[in-house]
């Protein structure tokens, strides 16, 4: 099974106990205060006292008081208290946390040679790890943190053994479980020892040992009544249920599994819900009862997709699966299933290396792999058969209709193109860009007219010599030239034209452009690109956009027009 009893432990006084993570969001000591000030405040009463309220059940704030242990400690540079600080950050802090807080503790004590430290740096390193599915990284800081105990420690002993367990070492976890149980019922530590039952049990099942198992899961069950621990009552009957389908006692079995599950749905236990559904419908193959054991198939993979884990018992599942869609000839389904065998096979190679050569597969990796290629080919050939003339034939019509549709686009747009070049050729004289054509221009301005004078007469002579068709000419250089400002130069030609320096330079340009086009066959036989070069702008693109933004068309139409018409000369 996935379950672990007891992955949340602290060592003090050279034993670990159950850890219960408790984030306190409000406390009482004023709304008027800040956490920070009250950290501050508490971090100046003695360390005994600070202690007291850190492990206090019906403590208001908990973690304030371990901030306040670990700032008083930082503030003394007490190594050991600053130590104590982050372990007591592991009992009271969010679990997520765990990983950091270990790894403090261990770079804070590693060279020291205290009793606790880094002893439960390696620990809660550890629990963090095996909750990751890192088992080989787990089982390394748990073994660093048995060496470092003066005496065999049954809370290492026992998670060393969980690590084994899953990664299929059943006779070496077995033992390490029974060395815990012994210290926990010798101390009446009955969480523990339920834990510990549960443990040897599902390893023994894991053996093959099924009288074994039966034994010490029902003995862990009867416990459970009597110490009304309903929580460990539902794990020992889901083991149960397991273990009587193993000796294929199914009705029994069918009998535990269905009475526990919705207990395990609220647990909101997901790996176990599958492990429930994954007995259920093994047990309904067996019965002959097909839909019901592929509905509890089924659920156990919905279950693989949200975690994106299972045991590798479970994988029996998906071969059942497989093997159903094959003989119904269900191609589509059948890949599904072979692609999420391929998919979980990724994942228990990776936290289950050990584990997964000794599971008996129907489908190997290899085989699963050509069993892929063979079905794909299967669907591509019948979609082929199937589809062919009808992808043909839509295609075709698709080809059909979008002709027809750029044919009536092309004439539509041909018919704007030239509405607009004859519109283009009647208004040519009146659309150019100049500035002496207007009638004494006003200039709304703070300039004095001298000024305001002396650029538009530059202008009329900038736009006559056709300085504008060089291609370097900024602003800024057009502004020295004339003897004046950036900002006096910007005004006058916005003023006199309502155009920003660019679209007053560009339409210049346009306005050269389309005159040599219509009046210099030489210059309109040149491409496009020479003729953007010769009229200043630096590339096609530009001058095609600025061409079709003034007149409508593209460059090109206009070319062809010209050619075209009666006013080529």
């Amino acid at each position: 099974m996935f379950r672990q009893t007891r992955t949340s432990y602290f060592y003090c006084n050279g034993t670990f106990r159950i850890l219960f993570f408790v984030l306190v969001c409000n406390c009482a000591f004023g709304q008027e205060k800040k956490p920070s000030d009250i950290v501050d405040s508490l971090s100046h009463l003695d360390y005994s006292t600070i202690k007291s309220n850190i492990s206090k059940n019906d403590s208001i704030a908990p973690i304030l008081y371990a901030k306040a242990y670990l700032k008083k400690a930082k503030r003394e540079k007490d190594t050991l208290r600053i130590a104590k600080a982050f372990n007591y950050f592991l009992l009271k802090s969010n679990t997520s946390y765990s990983y950091n807080y270990a790894d403090s503790i261990i770079d804070l004590t590693k060279n020291k040679s205290y009793k606790d430290y880094p002893l439960n740096g390696y620990f809660f390193k550890g629990l963090d790890l095996y909750a990751k599915r890192r088992f080989n990284e787990a089982l390394d800081n748990f073994l660093k943190a048995k060496k470092l105990a003066k005496a065999d420690d049954p809370d290492i002993e026992y998670n060393i053994g969980l690590i084994k367990s899953r990664l299929g070492y059943h006779e070496e976890a077995i033992s390490a479980f029974k060395f815990s149980s012994k210290h926990y019922a010798k101390s009446n530590y009955m969480a523990a020892l339920l834990g510990t039952y549960y443990a040897i049990g599902d390893s023994y099942r894991f053996l093959g040992k099924i009288d074994s198992s039966l034994h010490y899961n029902r003995l862990g069950h009867r416990l459970s009544l009597e110490n009304d621990d309903n929580v460990n009552l539902n794990y020992f009957l889901l083991n149960i249920g397991a273990t009587l389908s193993d000796k294929k006692e199914l009705q029994a079995s069918q009998e535990k599994l269905i009475k526990v599950l919705p207990n395990i749905i609220e647990l909101g236990d997901k790996p176990n819900i599958a492990m429930c559904h994954f007995f259920l419908g093994r047990n309904y193959k067996d019965l002959n009862k097909k839909e019901k054991s592929l509905y509890h198939f089924k659920q156990m993979d919905s279950i693989f997709l949200e975690i994106n884990d299972l045991h590798p018992e479970l994988r029996q599942g998906y071969e059942v699966l497989i093997n159903h869609y094959k003989g119904n000839k269900d191609l589509e389904s059948q890949l599904t299933y072979v692609n999420r065998v391929l998919s979980l096979d990724s994942i228990l190679h990776k936290n289950y290396r050990y584990l997964d050569k000794k599971l008996s597969k129907e489908y190997t990796d290899a085989k699963l792999l050509i069993e892929r290629k063979k079905i794909s080919e299967k669907i591509t050939s019948i979609k082929n058969n199937y589809l062919y003339k009808l992808v043909l034939a839509g295609g075709i019509l698709l080809v059909l209709i979008g002709l027809l549709i750029y044919k009536s686009f092309r004439h539509r747009q041909d018919k704007r193109d030239k509405e607009r070049f004859e519109a283009l050729i009647n208004e040519i004289e009146n659309s150019k860009t100049t500035l002496y054509e207007k009638d004494k221009p006003v200039i709304n301005s703070d300039l004095k007219a001298d000024i305001v004078n002396d650029v538009i007469s530059k202008l009329k002579a900038f736009e006559d010599s056709k300085a504008f068709i060089n291609s370097d000419l900024t602003r800024s250089r057009m502004a020295k030239d004339f003897n004046t400002n950036v900002k006096y130069l910007s005004i006058v030609i916005n003023q006199c034209t309502g155009k920003n320096f660019s679209n007053y330079i560009s339409d210049l340009r346009i306005d050269y452009a389309i005159d040599k086009i219509k009046n210099d066959k030489k210059f309109r036989s040149y491409t496009v690109k020479i003729i953007a070069e010769e009229v200043g702008f630096n590339s096609y693109d530009p001058f095609s956009r600025a061409f079709h933004k003034k007149t409508g068309i593209k460059p090109s139409f206009f070319i062809k027009e010209i050619q075209n018409s009666n006013l080529d000369s």
